[in-house]
């Protein structure tokens, strides 16, 4: 065949280069997208392994966080019944304490051995005063700490302090309970001799309450 014009070999030649030039550019620009969306890909990767650890990290708190939830209730359920416990010993009333040094009831006129004082039990621990208003000093303070209570029982007086205007002398009861310190009961003096103190009630159901309140 005859020979191309130079011409159109040329113009071939131009436009089978710009057929490769457009090419190239185009294979550049898609692999320029592809980088991007791996790098975005990896990006998402690592952002959500980031977010599964956070998650249990999360999840491991929360356990840990309802365990000591748990168990913070059940310390406050322990104190609260502590608390109860605290204020059912707590007692408040009149009781006749035994004075060695003065007279004795058991004759008339001798009641002012167990004169009246105003008890106080609050924190394991045992007050007296004069009056009920709590305005003055505590005459005692005896700490129950390693204290022995005895209940001595009921015992009645030989006569009343006011004879009736005929008849016997009238007989009154009451019920004693001593406090000592530990190991320091026996005594050749006699039953109470070595007492801290020396209670009575002239009710037994109130001089229970008392114990059982000491006791507690």
């Amino acid at each position: 065949p005859p020979p191309a014009p130079p011409g159109a070999a040329f113009t071939a030649g131009a436009g089978g280069s710009g057929l490769g030039g457009a090419g190239g550019g185009r294979g550049a620009e898609l692999q320029e997208q592809y980088d991007a969306l791996f790098e975005e890909a990896s990006y998402l990767k690592r952002r959500c392994a980031q977010l599964e650890r956070e998650n249990a990290r999360l999840e491991h708190g929360r356990r840990h966080t309802s365990k000591d939830k748990r168990q913070l209730l059940e310390k406050v359920a322990e104190l609260e019944a502590a608390l109860a416990a605290l204020q059912a010993s707590e007692k408040s009333g009149w009781l006749h304490k035994f004075s060695p040094g003065a007279g004795s009831w058991v004759l008339p006129g001798g009641a002012s051995r167990w004169p009246r004082r105003y008890f106080v039990l609050k924190s394991n621990t045992l007050v007296y005063y004069l009056g009920e208003g709590h305005r003055e000093a505590p005459r005692r303070s005896l700490p129950m700490t390693n204290v022995v209570l005895v209940d001595e029982g009921v015992k009645e007086t030989r006569a009343s302090d006011t004879r009736p205007l005929f008849g016997a002398p009238s007989r009154r009861q009451y019920h004693i309970f001593s406090l000592y310190l530990n190991h320091t009961l026996e005594s050749h003096h006699g039953p109470g001799a070595g007492a801290l103190l020396r209670l009575s009630c002239s009710s037994s159901a109130e001089a229970r309450q008392w114990i059982d309140c000491l006791l507690g």
